[in-house]
């Protein structure tokens, strides 16, 4: 289906046009996008228009060897090529944007555990459409959110709650007058009533659909900051399985957390490490292990650790998921998107 009407889609202006022998190799521009956004996003937005669809169409083939790693990549690379273009007042970018959901769509067929990192993808690029003002495809893309999660009615009602959820903790932190960010803190003033709340609806959420983790790390969050520590690691734990990279860092991240503030360091400086890896271009889990090394006289690792954070990282637009730990509401949509450029990143 087009995002927008046929009249818009009929004026697009592709940008010249490059001989076989000049385009590059799609699959090459997607590997190169996970290291170096900004030189990919820009290659891939002056390919030939037909060159560039039949790339897209051998990656999203049902019998092809794309991993959902590949895919949510290439839908990544496609979705900035469609915002360079959406930003600069076009409407070029309506066949990257239609490619970004056909590859999300493939990379779900193979792999439906990865559901989350859809519906974020398409909440967060409906708000940034909005924010731009293109009103009508932002509708269309949140009607194609409903109906992703209808068609696991499980999973749709396990999100409502997980968002109920959402929006109740945030409420509990902030009338609490301690918006309680560290990670590892507790709160010496928590909100009972909303945190009661939300606890209530991330529990039905796990009930519903026990694979929507990220009610796991929230409800454990709030253990934490209740003070029930042996609750809340068991719920980060079961967490941290989670097929979603963002939730399983955050899972992993809270987890040492909870073993530095008791002075477990090495228990700590694993889980740390562990979260690094598994995003490395993310930036709390190197913080958090460049200072618990710092503080065991380690310096020279300290240092390290955070300029291999920023040689990867650079000037890449992309955000740690504890950033957009309350995104879940929708509030910001380009935190939500920076997020998911972090989980594809290297």
């Amino acid at each position: 289906m087009r995002l927008f009407p046929p009249v818009l889609v009929l004026v697009i202006v592709v940008a010249g046009t490059v001989s076989v022998s000049q385009t590059p190799d799609y699959r090459d521009l997607v590997t190169l996008y996970r290291t170096s956004s900004a030189d990919a996003v820009g290659r891939v937005a002056q390919m030939d228009n037909a060159a560039r669809e039949a790339a897209v169409a051998e990656a999203a083939r049902p019998d092809g060897d794309w991993t959902w790693d590949d895919l949510a990549a290439a839908a990544m690379l496609e979705t900035d090529a469609a915002l360079l273009h959406l930003r600069r007042g076009d409407t070029a970018g309506v066949p990257h944007l239609e490619a970004a959901e056909r590859l999300l769509t493939r990379g779900l067929a193979s792999a439906p555990a990865q559901i989350s990192f859809a519906t974020r993808w398409y909440r967060g690029m409906a708000g940034v459409l909005r924010l731009e003002g293109a009103l009508t495809p932002a509708q269309a893309i949140d009607r194609r959110r409903w109906e992703l999660a209808m068609r696991q009615p499980q999973f749709g009602r396990a999100l409502d709650a997980l968002t109920n959820g959402i929006a109740s903790e945030y409420a509990g932190c902030v009338q609490g007058d301690f918006l309680a960010f560290a990670v590892g803190a507790t709160l010496d003033t928590p909100e009972p009533r909303q945190f009661a709340a939300a606890a209530r609806d991330f529990t039905d959420a796990l009930t519903v659909d026990p694979a929507v983790l990220d009610a796991a790390v929230h409800l454990g969050r709030i253990r934490m900051l209740e003070g029930e520590d042996a609750e809340a690691r068991r719920l980060f734990e079961r967490a941290a399985s989670s097929p979603s990279r963002s939730t399983a860092y955050l899972a992993r991240l809270f987890l040492g957390g909870l073993d530095e503030r008791d002075a477990k360091w090495d228990e700590a400086e694993r889980r740390y490490r562990d979260a690094a890896s598994l995003l490395p271009a993310a930036q709390a889990a190197a913080l958090s292990l460049s200072a618990l090394l710092d503080r065991r006289g380690l310096a020279q690792e300290s240092t390290a650790m955070i300029s291999g954070m920023l040689d990867r990282t650079g000037l890449r637009p992309l955000a740690d998921p504890w950033w957009g730990y309350f995104n879940g509401l929708g509030r910001d949509p380009d935190v939500l998107l920076r997020v998911l450029r972090t989980e594809v990143s290297q």
